[in-house]
């Protein structure tokens, strides 16, 4: 699979964010994690019609 391009929109303390993380690890899938300020990760997220956290932009 390539997922050169794969990131992973996040913030620190979300739970979510960290149950995305170990998905991805434990199916040996490669991304680069963006962690983002809690409020302001909301910039990063508006492009791909979310608000929530976490995204995987592909």
């Amino acid at each position: 699979m390539n997922s050169q391009n794969y990131r992973l929109i996040t913030i620190p303390i979300s739970h979510y964010s960290e149950k995305a993380r170990w998905a991805l690890d434990r199916l040996k899938i490669t991304y680069k994690e963006e962690p983002h300020v809690p409020v302001f990760h909301r910039f990063a997220t508006m492009k791909y019609d979310g608000s929530s956290v976490p995204v995987l932009a592909t």
